[in-house]
């Protein structure tokens, strides 16, 4: 996932790409920069998931606050914004666990956008906010936003934040929001409630659209016919998963039944209400057997049973995609690159596996014969059980003859999708690449696993030749073999440092000195406590290592700094360093505390909530972060 250019002044020139919608190019006038490039060159960039944005309707989107966020990052000189995986996500939420590795995630799209195009109206939307709100958590409760003035319908798109001619830098986030009626907290996301409202707009939505004649739009067409090979199987998907029960109080109609759903309820006649019930919580391995082995009769079955939810989803595809590349259209007018995240796996309950089990090591029965893990370590004594399907390599590296499908056709067909929404990506798990630990498919731990091969020579070799190039960052943290580090280096991929661990007593491989010009340093990632939460850990941890220094002394003896505003020092470590790439999550820019954290791996409750505060991202934080940037070299446009 990836791709765009460095800030300063910039051209966009509209490219048509084979077998893809019109894609944005860019080049940095004075540079002769292309995309490729861009991961070569000194650079910083945030890392901020769009979900933890402000805004009035629960959680954060692609709306006006991702483009006064991408205004602030223009304004700081910051080249990059960094986000995790945008997929839908389950019931944990988690952006790691996804039904499709393709499809956008319907909780991005801008609502106030859909009121803009007139299918929706404000009226709808206030009532929908004061409604979710009443089961929203007890807590500090914010008002109905009203949009900025900036960018409220017919304001030009290509309006920017951006230093005036004396260099004062206009304030981006320091104005808060007006109160009104009840809304959303603004510190979590509650995500029932945010996904009920935005599901019952989206639906609403859709069908106007429908109304209106929307599904004989050209526009609309043509999407559907690009997007094809994995749009149809994931709708078709998606529309089952409803027919069997899974999709009930979810997309759009929250359990209630609605005019037009009587057909359809009499197609689920066949199943009485406890098997209905039962497969509800089931994955397709429990739908009859007539609709587990996926094929085009499977899906012309599901747009007769389900023709509204089946349409639906093309519609929801269809609308974030616009929504998308209006908001990298935005950010790279502005010289900001978008980072997006690869998880290597996929989910088993998904369209990727239910409409390509051939693709994976599946039984008879599509359950999975190994799974994903790692194996015990000084960490876990029994391992991590990840339990994703693992991929049949064979089967991906085959060609079916002349003509027919291609070596790591579905790989190429994903690699596809992503770098028309991002210029660069992080491939997560990087070591997948190179081998994985397969653990049998009933194992209630990782232990019994064992090694096997990965053919990822071969598969980004494959890449490569299909998209021209490779704007990957390689996550290669954890216990990595010589073999990954390898394969990283020999296709020039930057991998990744993290300071947290820059000053544990076997930190030297990330002390930023040692860093190599190609790779990513980070002060943390969505996994790590926050930098003010890590010190407060280790600031009265009195434990030392071989050189009888706590990790705080080795910590001030390397930095000369006290604990005052640790968390600038370790910013500065970062765009100090040798790296390419310094990535700093948003959470360190402001100093937050531990309550910020995104996600706590191995826990379950609490992760991927927490939402940005408004009246922080400031001018005077982005002129702090600008100097930053150009003391050590790393500004956007290199001036």
């Amino acid at each position: 996932m990836r791709r765009s250019m460095p800030c300063g002044r910039t051209e966009v020139h509209t490219v048509k790409k084979r077998g893809t919608s019109d894609a944005v190019a860019v080049r940095t006038a004075g540079h002769g920069m292309e995309a490729p490039a861009i991961l070569d060159v000194r650079a910083c960039g945030i890392l901020l998931h769009p979900t933890s944005l402000p805004g009035p309707y629960g959680c954060g989107d692609v709306g006006p606050h991702a483009r006064r966020f991408i205004d602030f990052l223009f304004a700081a000189g910051v080249r990059w914004w960094q986000m995790l995986p945008i997929h839908p996500t389950g019931e944990a939420h988690s952006p790691y666990s996804t039904d499709s590795a393709f499809a956008g995630n319907p909780l991005l799209i801008d609502l106030d956008r859909l009121a803009d195009d007139g299918l929706l109206t404000r009226a709808e939307l206030r009532r929908a906010a004061r409604q979710a709100s009443r089961v929203a958590p007890a807590g500090r409760q914010t008002g109905q936003p009203a949009r900025s003035s900036r960018l409220t319908s017919g304001t030009a798109e290509n309006e920017c934040t951006a230093p005036d001619e004396s260099g004062e830098i206009p304030p981006i986030f320091d104005q808060a929001e007006p109160r009104g009626s009840p809304g959303f907290s603004r510190e979590r996301v509650n995500y029932p409630p945010v996904q009920t409202l935005r599901m019952e707009a989206l639906w609403r939505a859709y069908r106007r659209f429908v109304d209106g004649g929307g599904l004989n739009d050209r526009a609309f067409a043509a999407f559907v016919g690009r997007n094809r090979h994995w749009l149809r199987p994931y709708a078709a998907f998606r529309a089952l998963k409803w027919h069997y029960g899974a999709g009930a109080g979810l997309a759009g109609t929250s359990g209630r039944r609605r005019a037009g759903d009587s057909a359809q309820a009499e197609a689920r006649g066949s199943l009485d209400a406890d098997a209905r019930e039962q497969l509800a919580s089931q994955p397709w391995t429990h739908w009859p057997q007539r609709h587990r082995r996926f094929s085009q009769d499977v899906i012309d079955d599901a747009r007769r049973l389900q023709p509204d939810r089946f349409h639906f989803e093309l519609f929801i595809q269809f609308t974030f995609d616009r929504q998308w590349r209006s908001l990298r259209r935005y950010a790279a007018e502005r010289g900001v690159a978008l980072m997006g995240d690869l998880p290597i796996f996929v989910h088993h309950d998904s369209a990727d596996v239910w409409s390509n089990p051939e693709l994976f090591l599946l039984d008879k029965a599509g359950r999975p014969r190994v799974v994903s893990g790692v194996p015990p370590d000084l960490f876990s004594r029994t391992g991590q059980l990840w339990g994703h399907p693992l991929y049949d390599w064979p089967r991906h590296g085959a060609t079916t003859g002349r003509g027919h499908r291609r070596s790591f056709a579905w790989w190429c067909d994903r690699f596809d999708v992503t770098l028309e929404r991002f210029d660069a990506v992080r491939v997560d798990h990087f070591l997948g690449f190179h081998r994985f630990w397969a653990v049998p498919g009933r194992a209630k731990t990782a232990m019994r696993g064992r090694w096997l091969p990965t053919p990822g020579r071969a598969l980004l070799s494959a890449l490569k030749r299909h998209a021209g190039r490779l704007p990957l960052v390689a996550e290669d943290l954890g216990v990595v073999t010589p073999g990954a580090f390898a394969l990283r280096d020999d296709f020039g991929l930057p991998g990744m440092r993290i300071l947290q661990h820059a000053f544990d007593p076997d930190g030297r491989y990330h002390q930023p000195h040692n860093h190599p010009r190609r790779c990513a340093v980070y002060t943390g990632t969505h996994d790590y406590p926050t930098i003010a939460a890590w010190y407060d850990a280790v600031r009265d941890d009195a434990r030392t290592g071989d050189d009888g220094l706590t990790i705080r002394q080795r910590l001030e003896r390397y930095t000369g700094a006290k604990s005052a505003d640790v968390h600038w020092t370790m910013i500065r470590l970062a765009f100090a360093s040798p790296a390419n790439l310094a990535i700093i999550p948003v959470q360190d820019v402001l100093g937050l505390p531990a309550s910020a954290r995104m996600n706590t791996p191995a826990t379950v409750e609490g992760n991927w909530e927490w939402r940005l505060p408004e009246r922080r991202l400031t001018a005077r934080l982005a002129r702090r972060l600008r100097d930053l940037a150009a003391t050590f070299e790393r500004l956007a446009g290199g001036g």
